[in-house]
């Protein structure tokens, strides 16, 4: 919850100013901080992301069960047809997510900076 009373938020001229840009503080010590977890694969830019390893992952699911279709039984195990409109659904919202963020972090020209 914010630490605005209610008359801040009914006065929005009261409201102190923001401190200049890049002496924002932080409360976080260097060990604080949160990393990266070590499973996400890295975009082009060679920052983690979560998107393209959903990506990767859905690619291989699909691919996967789609080769896995075309045997109607392997050993004890029997497999279903491959459904087309299933895989689509599942691919497509993946793809759609990894292309959105490429296209929000080209707009905003996120992660061009450091590492």
């Amino acid at each position: 919850m914010s630490n605005l009373s209610q008359n801040q938020i009914m006065n929005p001229e009261e409201m102190p100013e923001p401190p200049p840009e890049g002496q924002v503080e932080t409360s976080l010590s260097e060990l604080e901080k949160p990393k990266a977890s070590w499973f996400w694969l890295k975009d082009s830019a060679g920052f983690p992301s979560v998107s393209v390893t959903m990506l990767t992952v859905s690619f291989w699911v699909t691919t996967v069960l789609f080769i896995v279709s075309h045997f109607e039984k392997l050993g004890p195990f029997s497999f279903r047809p491959f459904d087309v409109g299933a895989a689509g659904a599942y691919f497509g919202a993946i793809l759609a997510l990894y292309f959105g963020r490429r296209y929000t972090d080209a707009k905003y020209k996120i992660g061009s900076g450091s590492k």
